[in-house]
């Protein structure tokens, strides 16, 4: 027990506390003759302790800016500097403080894309608007960049090329900010020399429109990011890649500026890694709203060399890059990649309710002129059963993948073979689950089909119990099984038709007739998500991925849905804050035609079982704190509630009982107890029932043991709501052996008895 001495005063900056401690080793007698070892070292190792002053960053108060994830080779002068410099040795990681205080991070680390930790040995303290840089190789970049921009810390690991995830959290596991990006977004910064840069603060993090490519090659670390050039909206608007006849193979441009567009200098490719394959003549120009084309007499020309290229009818790309009077890349590019095409099938720009931009297959080619539209049919997804309510067994909820189904129509008044007897080929059902049609297989003019999970002809007895639980008229084909299972929270169903084929090996290419790709939640309906609700088309002919095509309401397998009066929310939940281990119920009511099916969601996730009107939770423990709402479905629709918060408080409550024990007398014993509660916890001991003054804490200490001390000992935890007493802990004081009564003599005469 050496003597401290505490220093106290101001601190008023940002530092460490360093502690060491001398120690003695009085016991030693010498190294033969017994004792403890002796202390090699008289003072021990330094501890260190930070100190913060500077509020710690909580979520949303940093964001990532921008993003070197796929640099460009190094140069040759470069690898003068740093001779085992690669292309991801130029990596960084721009991070800034966007709220208005200081903030330290001490401590975080990146839990996802590469790995760094805000260690104690360096100062991560941010003002409001400044930045942190991290860089994978320090020689590399300041090789690249000069001195001038300061390095905050050096990462391991490597971002990936494709796409990554980038989580940083605090000390404390909290979340500080999580964003996922994709080399897809803007390819100028998919190894062209461009960084990724955020451009839009109140997209989301993993959103491609709150991105862009960097105003400059190489970007901007450490820094605020250049605003980017004023650049004409030039876009890849529509492509034919399989032409036949007088038709050639052609890429049409659209500016979208409100002013004349000079694109000369510019590029065209069908390879976003190449952009600089056909370069478009100086001079050309597009009027505000018009359209340019160019053909494969154009980009195919042999005098551009190993520059000229073609469409491929098997699946391909167009790009459009800008560039300068000299060739070099501005940043600004566009186009899209594209799947195998029917014979004069182009595929166009369409924008999806949600501002997300496709490129798909167009009902009529429009080369020149504005787009018609996406191409629905002849054949389409019209119902999707994705997450059937799950059943319960043996206490439990499992997925109920046997009523999983997918609902197909030929919208046409001419029958569609779904067999391709030139090619020998099927057409098929591929994404989360696959199906493949038998040859000779044939939907009649506007016939609907249902393809189910198990195969209906082996299994009668499932098919017909099937046809009873959804309704599925008598004259409805049920086709199967899909192989696979249909995702619950997010998947995709394509019917795809042979097309193209390989003339060297003979490989089948298959072409997209119609596509969906949902979600559980917005900006799809919620309410196919294990509410009894599926996913049904309000109309036949809209295009099927977008979500406003599609509506939440009981299944019609095999009958069409019929437009209707769709649940309203007339009362909502209503939380508040609870006791531990009481009863609670959570009510909603929804007004419209029956019968209607409810789930209940806790922060976003279903409630096992909670399929009423009334989710009663008895006893409703801590871990069930959170926000709840409920989703209602009938056959027209789906109603989603507002969320209401339910807290639950914990009542005071012993979790590590106190141990009784056997004791020597003279010794000292502890009696320890573990409670957990709401605010402040308070303790009060007792022996043999009767209080023991001065004993509030949560361990009891009885020094010199003696007899009187051998009894019952229990403690009383409380806290804000309520208190609860611990079960007795025995305690015995062990008390050595004396003779009281000592034998005494005495004389007896043979045969008495003696005791």
């Amino acid at each position: 027990n050496p003597a401290a001495q505490i220093y106290s005063g101001p601190i008023t900056v940002n530092g460490e506390v360093r502690l060491v401690v001398r120690g003695r080793d009085d016991t030693h007698k010498n190294q033969t003759g017994g004792g403890n070892p002796p202390i090699s070292s008289p003072w021990s190792g330094p501890r260190i302790a930070r100190y913060i002053l500077d509020a710690s960053a909580v979520n949303g108060d940093l964001i990532v800016t921008e993003i070197n994830y796929n640099p460009s080779k190094p140069t040759a002068s470069e690898l003068l500097s740093a001779p085992n410099a690669t292309e991801e040795s130029f990596e960084f990681i721009e991070i800034q403080n966007v709220s208005n205080h200081r903030v330290d991070l001490l401590g975080a680390r990146f839990t996802q894309g590469v790995q760094f930790t805000f260690e104690t040995n360096n100062t991560y303290a941010v003002d409001a608007g400044g930045f942190l840089l991290l860089v994978k190789d320090p020689v590399a970049f300041v090789a690249r960049y000069g001195n001038g921009p300061k390095i905050s810390g050096v990462y391991s690991g490597s971002l990936n090329d494709s796409g990554d995830t980038l989580r940083l959290e605090d000390a404390a596991n909290n979340e500080l900010f999580k964003l996922t990006y994709n080399d897809t977004w803007h390819p100028a910064t998919d190894g062209l020399g461009f960084t990724l840069v955020r451009r839009d603060l109140n997209q989301s993090d993993s959103s491609r429109y709150g991105w862009g490519a960097s105003s400059a090659a190489g970007g901007s670390p450490g820094s605020e990011n250049p605003a980017p050039a004023g650049f004409p909206n030039i876009l890849i608007n529509e492509v034919l890649s399989s032409s036949s006849g007088k038709e050639l193979d052609t890429i049409e441009l659209l500016n979208r500026s409100s002013a004349l567009a000079d694109i000369g200098g510019w590029f065209l490719t069908d390879d976003r890694s190449q952009p600089k394959k056909y370069p478009i003549a100086k001079g050309t120009k597009i009027q505000a709203g018009g359209f340019l084309t160019f053909t494969e007499k154009d980009f195919n020309d042999v005098a551009l060399g190993t520059n000229a290229f073609q469409l491929s009818s098997k699946g391909d790309e167009a790009w459009i890059f800008a560039a300068d009077a000299a060739g070099n890349l501005l940043g600004y590019s566009h186009g899209f990649a594209f799947g195998p095409a029917d014979v004069n099938t182009s595929f166009g720009r369409y924008l999806l309710s949600t501002g997300k931009e496709v490129f798909v297959a167009q009902r009529a080619l429009t080369l020149g002129a504005p787009n018609v539209g996406p191409k629905v049919g002849p054949v389409v997804i019209r119902e999707i059963h994705y997450h059937p309510t799950d059943f319960p067994l043996n206490g439990k909820f499992w997925d109920n993948t046997d009523d999983e189904f997918i609902e197909l129509q030929n919208i046409t008044a001419l029958p569609v073979s779904l067999y391709d007897t030139t090619l020998s080929a099927p057409w098929h059902v591929r994404g989360d689950a696959d199906f493949e049609f038998a040859s000779g297989f044939t939907l009649a003019a506007n016939e609907v089909i249902v393809v189910v999970s198990f195969n209906p002809d082996a299994k009668p007895d499932q098919a017909a119990a099937f046809r009873t639980k959804f309704g599925v008229p008598a004259a409805t084909r049920l086709v199967g099984p899909l192989k696979g299972h249909l995702g619950n929270g997010a998947g995709s169903v394509r019917l795809n038709s042979p097309g193209p084929v390989d003339a060297d090996t003979g490989n089948i290419f298959y072409v997209t007739q119609d596509e969906v790709g949902y979600q559980d939640g917005s900006p799809w309906p919620s309410g196919a998500d294990g509410v009894g609700g599926s996913l049904q088309k309000k109309d036949r002919v809209l295009f099927g991925n977008d979500p406003t095509s599609w509506i939440a309401a009981l299944p019609t397998a095999g009958s069409s849905f019929v437009i209707g009066q769709a649940p309203t929310i007339s009362q909502q939940p209503t939380g508040g804050t609870v006791v531990g281990g009481t009863s609670v119920s959570l009510t909603v009511k929804a007004e419209g035609p029956g019968p209607i099916s409810y789930l209940w969601k806790v922060d976003g996730s279903s409630v096992p079982g909670a399929t009423s009107a009334t989710l009663t939770l008895n006893p409703v423990r801590v871990s069930d704190s959170g926000n709840y709402n409920v989703i209602a479905v009938n056959a027209f629709g789906s109603a989603e509630s507002a969320a209401t918060l339910l807290n639950v408080l914990q009542a005071a409550s012993i979790v590590t009982q106190p141990e009784g024990r056997s004791v020597k007398p003279g010794s000292t014993f502890t009696l320890d107890v573990e409670a957990v509660g709401t605010g402040k916890l308070t303790y009060q001991w007792y022996f043999n029932g009767k209080v023991i003054p001065g004993a509030t804490s949560q361990s009891l200490s009885v020094s010199n043991a003696k007899m009187e001390d051998t009894g019952s000992y229990t403690v009383k935890a409380t806290d804000t709501i309520g208190s609860d007493t611990s079960v007795p802990a025995f305690v015995t004081v062990l008390v050595p052996p004396t003779v009281t009564l000592q034998p005494q003599s005495t004389i007896a005469l043979v045969g008495d008895t003696v005791q």
